[in-house]
């Protein structure tokens, strides 16, 4: 299972250039909203 930071790594590299997440969706998206 990866870790946490290897989770968000994987989601951030997948944003498209030019768009724009807050943390708090990024998080949301990780199923970790808190």
């Amino acid at each position: 299972m990866p870790g946490f930071n290897e989770r968000v790594y994987s989601l951030v590299r997948r944003i498209p250039r030019g768009k724009v997440l807050t943390y708090g969706r990024v998080a949301a998206l990780l199923g970790v909203p808190r």
